[in-house]
C-alpha cells in the first residue's frame, strides 16, 4: 500500500499518475470530479493489505475564528483644511528663502500670502475639529493630544510670523521672518511624526 505524508500529497500523486497514464484531458476531468474521487481515493489508501477497513477515529476540529476591521465609519470634517496650512507653510519657507537670495520683492509678498492663507485653512481646521471631537463617530479618528497640541503651536507660531511678514522691505523677511519659517517648519514635522505614531484602533467583529 502506498502511503503518503498528507492527503494533498495523495492527491498529486495519482493526478500525476493519470496524467502519464492516460491524457491531460482524463487528468482535469479526474479533478473536476474531486468530491467523490477524493471520497474514493481516501478509503482506498486506508484500506489493508487483506482488503479489510481498519478501524478509524473521526476527530472534529473546531475553530474559532476572528475577524478584524479597521473602523471606518464617520468621517472628519477637518480633514478638508488640515493638508492646506501645512503646505502653505512649506512653500513659504520656500519664498523666504528665494527672497533671501535674490531679494526680489515677489517672493515676499509670496510668503505674506501663503502665511495668510495657511493661518485662515487652519482657523477653520481648529473649528471643525471641535465639532469632530464632539461627534462620536468621528472622535475615535482624531489625532493624538500631542499632534493636535503641536498643530496649534504650528498656527501660532505661523500667526507671529505673519505680522513680522506685514513689515516692508529686507528687514521684514530677513532674519526674524526666515527663522519663524524654518521654526514652523520644524513644529510641522514634529506633528507630523506624532499623528502618523497614533496606533490604528480596531474593533472585534463576532
Amino acid at each position: 500500500m502506498e502511503m503518503f505524508p498528507s492527503p494533498f500529497a495523495a492527491l498529486v500523486h495519482v493526478f500525476c499518475r493519470e496524467r502519464h497514464q492516460g491524457s491531460a484531458r482524463s487528468a482535469w476531468l479526474r479533478l473536476l470530479r474531486l468530491p467523490g474521487w477524493a471520497r474514493e481515493q481516501k478509503a482506498r489508501l486506508m484500506r489493508n493489505a487483506d482488503g479489510s477497513s481498519p478501524p478509524t477515529t473521526e476527530i472534529t476540529i473546531m475553530a474559532t475564528t476572528y475577524n478584524e476591521t479597521v473602523v471606518h465609519r464617520g468621517h472628519r470634517a477637518s480633514a478638508l483644511f488640515v493638508p492646506f496650512p501645512f503646505v502653505c507653510f512649506t512653500l513659504a519657507l520656500i519664498t523666504d528663502i528665494l527672497f533671501w537670495r535674490t531679494a526680489n520683492l515677489m517672493w515676499q509678498n509670496f510668503s505674506a500670502w501663503l502665511l495668510f492663507a495657511g493661518g485662515v485653512f487652519g482657523g477653520l481646521a481648529v473649528l471643525t475639529g471641535l465639532f469632530d471631537w464632539l461627534r462620536p463617530a468621528s472622535r475615535r479618528l482624531m489625532p493624538g493630544i500631542a499632534a493636535s497640541i503641536g498643530f496649534i503651536i504650528m498656527l501660532l507660531i505661523s500667526v507671529v510670523n505673519s505680522l513680522i511678514h506685514a513689515g516692508d522691505g529686507w528687514t521684514a523677511v530677513v532674519p526674524n521672518g526666515l527663522i519663524a519659517s524654518a521654526l514652523t517648519m520644524l513644529v510641522m514635522i514634529v506633528t507630523l511624526v506624532l499623528a502618523a505614531r497614533r496606533p490604528v484602533i480596531y474593533r472585534r467583529v463576532s
